[in-house]
């Protein structure tokens, strides 16, 4: 790994107390941050820079950058009923289970979130 292989790195210091500007990227990196969970230095590489190898272990795939390439997350619906659709805005992980629940008349999980797809209900 090289240093320009680094686009930015953000102090989770900085994440938690708010001491960072107010854009796109930060927003984003705000979402994927979790105060438990994240290390002390949040790292985003550069575009289409992808490292496999974390400490030792290689994988293939990773998610979270912030990068408008990778937040994009193919979802399929399929079923009785249901019309191929396309749905061209951003939604979030939360509307899956609303959609699923509204399509089979049931009541949502408990704390449920999400807005159901409109585009996947249309008939």
């Amino acid at each position: 790994m090289r240093i320009d292989d680094y686009h930015i790195a953000c102090a989770s210091a900085a994440l938690r107390t708010n001491s960072v500007p107010d854009n796109a990227m930060i927003r984003s990196i705000k979402s994927n941050y979790h105060p438990k969970r994240s290390g002390d230095i949040y790292v985003v590489f550069q575009p289409d820079v992808f490292i496999n190898d974390f400490d030792g272990l290689t994988v293939s795939s990773t998610h979270g950058s912030p990068w408008r390439y990778d937040t994009f997350v193919p979802v399929i619906f399929a079923g009785a009923g249901l019309s191929a659709a396309t749905v061209s805005r951003a939604i979030t992980p939360y509307d899956i289970a609303a959609t699923i629940t509204t399509y089979l008349n049931i009541k949502p999980p408990s704390g449920s979130t999400g807005t159901p797809l409109k585009e996947v209900l249309a008939k």
